[in-house]
């Protein structure tokens, strides 16, 4: 009865999900292990259902002996009759155990909640890419010339050139650089404006890994804060 109806919902899901895994470009690398990783769980899932579920009541079940009792006088309750009963005949029967019940229920998942804002638990969807390279945006007021914008990207990518961390550098005014995973979300591949720029500064790795260049040189363009990340910390 079972059978045709588990096969079918397996193969539904997998079929649903597996083309995500043929997906190109940026964002292949992000969405390949979600559909490899749940059709091998589904798989594994449908052969615990055919193969280690049946044996393991074949198991539990294989011991219960038939009784000898006539049921007249009454079955007799085997351990887990018994163990399930004595804790459903109270929540049936009495309302006092209901509510101690359901609000115990709503407060493990409050407390389940309050475990991210209180940084109890990680909550990050996507790793630590730990390249050597980041990108500045440059946006000048709107109406900025071509040649004003080129040079103020000239100017910064002069400061940069300072940094002994700094490999090399290019500069891209009225037209967009070339995208990764962020710009493509930002859309940055639509800076074509000549009031827009952006600037590709690639970092020694060595530099990159040891510690975080970047927050010195944000500061020397002015930025008394700023964030960033690092997967050794």
């Amino acid at each position: 009865e079972v059978r045709s109806p588990l096969i079918l919902a397996t193969l539904t899901v997998i079929v649903a999900i597996l083309p995500m895994a043929f997906v190109r470009g940026l964002m292949g690398p992000y969405m390949r292990p979600i559909p490899i990783g749940a059709t091998a769980a589904m798989i594994f899932s449908m052969g615990v259902a055919f193969v280690a579920t049946p044996w393991t009541a074949y198991q539990i079940l294989r011991r219960v002996k038939p009784h000898e009792a006539a049921h007249a006088e009454g079955e007799r309750e085997d351990f887990l009759t018994r163990l399930y009963r004595s804790y459903m005949r109270p929540l049936i029967t009495q309302k006092k155990v209901r509510t101690v019940f359901i609000l115990s229920i709503l407060a493990l998942l409050f407390g389940a909640m309050l475990l991210v804002p209180f940084h109890a638990v990680k909550v990050k969807m996507l790793p630590f890419d730990n390249k050597n390279e980041f990108q500045v945006v440059l946006d000048m007021p709107e109406g900025t010339s071509f040649q004003k914008t080129s040079s103020v990207i000239n100017e910064m990518a002069a400061y940069l050139e300072t940094v002994p961390e700094v490999k090399d550098i290019e500069t891209y005014a009225g037209t967009s650089a070339p995208y990764n995973f962020n710009g493509l979300v930002r859309h940055y591949f639509l800076r074509n404006n000549p009031y827009q720029a952006d600037l590709q500064v690639n970092l020694f790795q060595s530099a990159f890994t040891n510690w975080c260049p970047m927050m010195w040189i944000l500061k020397g363009f002015g930025v008394k804060k700023g964030c960033c990340e690092n997967k050794n910390n």
